[in-house]
């Protein structure tokens, strides 16, 4: 892992050079770096999870100037969701993605279709919130809810999405329902 110091001492070039290497990468190891990242953030106290928004930083300037740097090299922490997560670790990582039509209200969905499938996206956010969202807007929300109240700590339950991922080789599965008994 580099420390924050090695990261402050990074020229422009050698940055553009690591954010390429980020890009170069296959998608499933792309999914895999930033379910890597996520999990790393979160036990650093820099990622807190929190249902209902996407992303929240302290300090809403923070998020337009020189980002991926002040992400790599400041402590400041900042409220995420499931696919807020994934946008904000894409941005550590590879530095093309934009936080601003996330902070505009469009969410992040389009921007991380480069790296996960919309499917895959949908079932993400989905686990996190505890309810059908996206292209799963009208399929059975049980499975979410049963998800939800297994991981009921926000940030725990982002840890247990993307240990998923790295268990899985890049892709989320829902994990199935336990059936009702019949009585």
């Amino acid at each position: 892992m580099t420390t924050k110091k090695a990261l402050k001492a990074l020229t422009p070039e050698e940055l553009k050079k690591r954010n390429a290497a980020f890009w170069r990468l296959s998608k499933e190891k792309q999914r895999l770096a930033i379910a890597h990242d996520v999990i790393e953030q979160v036990k650093r106290q820099r990622f807190i999870g929190q249902g209902g928004s996407y992303v929240a930083f302290e300090n809403i300037l923070f998020a337009y100037k020189k980002l991926q740097r002040k992400l790599l090299t400041s402590d400041m922490s900042c409220a995420v969701c499931g696919l807020g997560a994934a946008i904000v670790s894409a941005i550590r990582l590879g530095n093309k993605l934009s936080l601003r039509p996330v902070i505009y209200g469009l969410g992040p969905h389009a921007q991380l279709e480069c790296i996960f499938d919309s499917y895959q996206l949908a079932l993400i956010e989905s686990a996190f919130e505890g309810d059908s969202f996206g292209i799963l807007a009208f399929e059975d929300n049980r499975p979410f809810k049963a998800y939800r109240e297994k991981y009921p700590d926000n940030s725990k339950r982002l840890v247990a999405i993307y240990q998923n991922i790295i268990r899985n080789d890049g892709v989320f599965k829902m994990p199935r329902a336990k059936k009702e008994k019949k009585s």
